[in-house]
């Protein structure tokens, strides 16, 4: 499968392999029918970081359990130009509250 970029708020980015693309369709779908698209977008901005620490940054999501939710993973470069983790969460829908949060 292939790595696709998804651009967000604020000139950021995250990465997701193409067979999510239908679940993140899904969730745009929802976030506008109750209103939240902006929740939604709000919440990817915040974690496709640019750079993490200093150092450069990318963000990979993936599929999370919980209804119209993802996780995800921050991974830094090293000088070398290899990628290595930095820290993992999740973009998770509350339903009660009927909004997105990132969870760490």
């Amino acid at each position: 499968m292939a790595t696709v970029e998804m651009a967000v708020r604020d000139q950021r980015k995250v990465l997701f392999d193409e067979s999510l693309q239908k679940r993140i369709t899904e969730v745009c779908v929802f976030a506008d029918s109750i209103g939240k698209r902006d929740s939604f977008e709000e919440a990817l901005s915040r974690v496709a970081y640019p750079k993490f620490f200093g150092q450069t940054a990318r963000t990979f999501l993936s599929v999370d359990f919980a209804a119209h939710s993802f996780a995800f993973s921050v991974q830094v470069q090293d000088p070398d130009g290899s990628w290595k983790f930095a820290m993992n969460g999740g973009i998770i829908f509350h339903e009660r509250d009927q909004d997105w949060g990132v969870h760490t």
